[in-house]
């Protein structure tokens, strides 16, 4: 089996990482290894999680808040030293499926050229509302469209489908795309990382897939879920 690792971010969220961590511990792929970085978090939140889970994850202390790509970054260099042949980056304000992740593994072993991908998720409060299926992008208008979101899941999604990026809520990347694509963009220090990213990897000929079988909820923020789509 491919080796994963999955990678979290906390920056004051103790209780949403706790939460995913717990979700993560009844995930079904057999080989994969949880990184927890703590973005330089107040009230001894990295201690708790030590506390907590121990040798379940690698923790990684930031002595600053590095953003979301300068975090990421950090835990990437770290998987890709231990080896690592899959990155998964997972919000921590997430809970998974047990079998998201063979689900998709599964499929990207079959993808020619794949750059990431990224499966159904839904909200976390609403378990059957589409919060992202992956995006369309438009450099030209500098905006960003999510597929499907704010509507309630038929089956109208149920196709594996190529997307112009992968949602970052969760986002499987091959080691094969880092090596060819690098990583995040640290201009970008809270949003968007992702999209440019997506966009390195689609110039480079690389594409990125829509995974349905694998499923997430996501603990969306309240001011993001009026419109899907967003300005640059």
């Amino acid at each position: 089996d491919s080796t994963v690792f999955i990678l979290l971010l906390n920056w004051n969220g103790l209780a949403d990482t706790t939460e995913c961590l717990q979700s993560l511990q009844a995930v079904t792929y057999p080989n994969f290894r949880t990184v927890v970085v703590d973005n330089a978090s107040d009230g001894g939140e990295a201690k708790a999680l030590r506390d907590a889970f121990g040798d379940y994850i690698d923790l990684i202390e930031s002595e600053t808040n590095l953003g979301f790509a300068g975090g990421a970054n950090l835990g990437m260099r770290h998987a890709l030293e231990q080896g690592a042949d899959y990155v998964l980056l997972l919000n921590n304000d997430t809970t998974v499926d047990p079998a998201f992740l063979s689900e998709m593994i599964a499929a990207m072993e079959r993808l020619p050229a794949a750059a990431a991908a990224c499966p159904k998720t839904y909200f976390y409060d609403r378990r059957d509302e589409i919060y992202s299926t992956g995006g369309r992008y438009s450099l030209l208008k500098g905006t960003a469209r999510q597929a499907g979101r704010g509507q309630t899941d038929r089956g109208q999604f149920d196709k594996m489908a190529v997307r112009d990026y992968a949602d970052g809520v969760c986002m499987l990347i091959p080691r094969t795309a880092l090596e060819r694509v690098g990583l995040l963009d640290e201009d970008y220090f809270a949003y968007w990382e992702e999209t440019d990213w997506c966009a390195r990897a689609r110039q480079a000929g690389l594409r990125c897939y829509y995974i349905p079988s694998a499923k997430v909820w996501h603990k969306a923020a309240r001011s993001q879920e009026r419109s899907n789509e967003f300005q640059y």
